[in-house]
């Protein structure tokens, strides 16, 4: 049960980012590329996390194909979204308390820098429910293999990492 109320606080990450950055617009928009590598990084840094839990946990099979579906489900741009990969990934990296620690406390700063962007209530609503919807799965059932679940967080933000950071072709006709 205290893995969902951590889940709860770091959902609540988005909300104390956009209070930030409603009193610090003037420092937001100077610091707009820093604050972009800084969530670059820490996206990155999470990946490399998941990747060790996968091999903690190693399934390789279920792992390589739940890291397919992660870039599939990805690929689509309504369906890219970090705060679906992490909430899946926070949630079912529940099989230790340290890796869970670490997982919460990295999800915790992306949210804070994610978050400096205008948000509506809509994209709120979506990320509580990839927050909150794994974590109750994961609360309520047992699953002994949780490394598909890390690999699908983790090909999903390695997507998603890619997208942001490869240039984007553009059509010179």
């Amino acid at each position: 049960m205290e893995y969902l109320f951590t889940t709860i606080l770091v959902f609540l990450s988005f909300f104390i980012g956009r209070i930030i950055a409603h009193y610090t617009k003037e420092e937001i928009g100077k610091g707009k590329k820093i604050f972009c590598i800084l969530e670059l990084s820490v996206l990155g840094a999470i990946s490399l996390i998941l990747l060790y839990g996968i091999f903690t946990h190693l399934s390789l099979l279920l792992s390589i194909l739940a890291f397919g579906l992660g870039i599939l489900v990805s690929w689509f741009k309504i369906l890219r979204k970090p705060a679906l990969f992490l909430g899946i990934g926070l949630a079912f990296s529940s099989f230790s308390l340290n890796f869970f620690s670490l997982m919460a406390c990295l999800v915790f700063l992306y949210g804070l820098i994610y978050s400096r962007n205008l948000l509506s209530v809509k994209e709120y609503i979506l990320i509580g429910l990839c927050f909150l919807l794994p974590s109750i799965l994961a609360e309520t059932t047992y699953f002994s293999l949780p490394s598909p679940f890390l690999a699908f967080s983790l090909g999903g933000i390695l997507f998603y990492l890619y997208h942001e950071i490869a240039p984007q072709k553009k059509d010179h006709r």
